[in-house]
């Protein structure tokens, strides 16, 4: 019985957070791991200001290209000129450090919108993004960058599901 309290004042609690500007999400797919997982649940926040962005967080949007919202990390920022060189992201020729991508995840292989050792200049206003799983992860190398007024939320802490 305790337990069922508990839930019910869980609820209770939430439900502040999600009209003034946090609302619950679900990790689905692999792109973003190991730093998210399937079935994880976290709460978001949401975005009203692109100047609260920087290099690292984690971010939904939806790209103009699909319907579904996408959750990656930010890695390059308006003006920035990005380039993939051996294998690594630099950024203003500087190798950016990334210690959440492990194994063969950290391989970076240029797409459609990027090619390997070829500078891209991130466009004012917009974001370069990409999953922490490089090779399973569909991102700004195929699609291109991300409008400032795209990103809709950050994400948050993990509440269901977590490690």
């Amino acid at each position: 019985m305790d337990s069922f309290f508990a839930a019910i004042i869980l609820f209770i609690s939430l439900i502040p957070v999600y009209l003034f500007g946090s609302s619950p999400v679900q990790i689905r797919g692999s792109a973003m791991e190991p730093t998210l997982k399937a079935n994880q649940y976290y709460l978001t926040s949401k975005v009203h200001q692109s100047s609260t962005l920087k290099r690292g967080d984690i971010v939904i949007y939806t790209p103009s290209q699909k319907k579904i919202a996408h959750v990656k990390r930010i890695i390059g920022l308006p003006g920035e000129t990005i380039i993939f060189k051996n294998g690594r992201v630099f950024i203003d020729d500087t190798e950016l450090s990334e210690p959440y991508i492990v194994g063969e995840t950290q391989t970076i292989q240029g797409s459609t919108h990027i090619q390997a050792d070829a500078p891209f200049r991130i466009p004012e206003g917009e974001y370069f993004l990409m999953g922490d799983n490089r090779p399973r992860s569909d991102d700004s190398r195929s699609y291109g960058t991300v409008k400032a007024a795209d990103i809709t939320k950050k994400l948050g802490i993990c509440y269901k599901g977590c490690e």
